[in-house]
């Protein structure tokens, strides 16, 4: 079997907000916790193990990333902790719940109501305007108000109040993403 040397696995930055690095120390409540992750792809006859033991905790305060060289696992361990993916070994908890055992329908609720993830490839629908893009999760969840009010708060919020009626391929690249 072949495995992904240490210091290509991707790492996890977890830098606290300056507002609670101040002279009181605050305690706050762990939100996502991942114990010991593993996973492994097949490679022709080989097995080759992207993920090998990641485990860290990630705090309500907590600004995180995930940094690695390309082909460290990144992506992968990120489908992982949205739910996209399982893991071969270990556990993603949300809130104290185990999602990597969860049926389909029950991740579905969890990703609708606690997870967000912005994609490389955005995955917005192409005969959609922005606003439509952003109601339809709210549509399908359990969104109380308007779709509509609600998705251009949002736009309004990132600085597309002006690209509302905007289709994809009329956004730029990073407008697309934000």
């Amino acid at each position: 079997m072949d495995t992904m040397p240490d210091n290509e696995n991707p790492s996890v930055d977890m830098t606290q907000n300056n507002e609670t690095a101040t002279t009181k120390k605050i305690e706050h409540k762990v939100v996502m916790e991942v114990q010991n992750i593993t996973k492994g792809l097949p490679l022709g006859r080989d097995h080759i193990e992207i993920l090998k033991g990641i485990s860290f905790q990630i705090a309500s305060s907590e600004f995180v990333s995930i940094v690695g060289p390309s082909g460290s696992g990144k992506s992968t361990l990120l489908g992982i902790i949205a739910g996209l993916d399982n893991p071969d070994t270990g556990q993603v908890l949300i809130g104290g719940i185990d999602i990597t055992r969860m049926t389909e329908g029950k991740l579905a609720a969890v990703r609708n109501s606690k997870i967000g993830m912005v994609f490389q490839a955005f995955n917005l629908i192409p005969t959609l305007t922005a606003q439509e893009n952003v109601e339809v999760p709210l549509y399908v969840g359990r969104h109380k108000g308007s779709p509509s009010a609600r998705a251009r708060e949002l736009l309004t919020l990132v600085g597309l109040e002006h690209r509302l009626n905007h289709r994809p391929n009329q956004l730029s690249g990073a407008s697309s993403s934000a």
